[in-house]
């Protein structure tokens, strides 16, 4: 059934009981280059802009166009960017669940994607945004990060239609004919679809 906002008074029935947020799913790769683009030039400043509205939730997904086999008690990973961006995939995939705060990640993330996703970055992104490097490195090179990347290749491998290229965005849950609206104007594309009052932001 399609939600609707209903007129209610001066109001609609969506601005009195609160709007849902919209629902974006960014499915990415740490090393691509157009992940790289996206996340820094598109999904980061969404993200400031919109930050604390209540207008949309973020879901990230680092694993992209890699594959998976079983290696006796864990899972093997190949990723199509080579070794490094694996490896990428797994520190942004453990900073998510060890820093739990979108307000904490997301930094995280974006530092990453701006400086090509290495050990090296990882450490000096944790260290300008006064954020613990430890629980992540100890999260990538146990059994909980290698079952939370399995867990990122599950979620990609159950879009349905199945990504074409990376990065791929889904909004409230679905993907087709979105695909050149957020790669060109996530915010104005996050705007459009929340069916509550507009912030400032979206009217700039």
């Amino acid at each position: 059934m399609q939600w609707k906002a209903r007129k209610v008074g001066n109001k609609t029935k969506a601005e009195e009981v609160g709007a849902k947020p919209v629902a974006v799913e960014v499915y990415f790769e740490s090393l691509c280059p157009d992940s790289e683009r996206f996340i820094t030039v598109r999904l980061y400043p969404a993200y400031r802009a919109l930050l604390g509205k209540n207008i949309f939730t973020l879901t990230l997904i680092p694993y992209g166009n890699a594959k998976e086999s079983r290696e006796g008690d864990q899972w093997a990973f190949s990723c199509q960017h080579g070794k490094a961006e694996c490896l990428g995939n797994i520190l942004e995939t453990c900073a998510i669940y060890e820093l739990k705060n979108i307000t904490l990640w997301m930094p995280f993330v974006f530092c990453m994607e701006k400086n090509k996703a290495t050990i090296k970055a990882a450490k000096q992104c944790c260290k300008d945004l006064q954020i613990d490097f430890d629980p992540i490195d100890k999260c990538r090179k146990g059994k909980m990060g290698n079952e939370l990347q399995h867990q990122m290749g599950l979620k990609t491998q159950e879009l349905k239609p199945k990504h074409t290229f990376i990065p791929w965005i889904t909004i409230n849950g679905k993907s087709e004919g979105l695909q050149i609206k957020a790669l060109r104007n996530l915010l104005g594309l996050i705007c459009s679809t929340y069916q509550g009052k507009k912030p400032d932001a979206c009217k700039k």
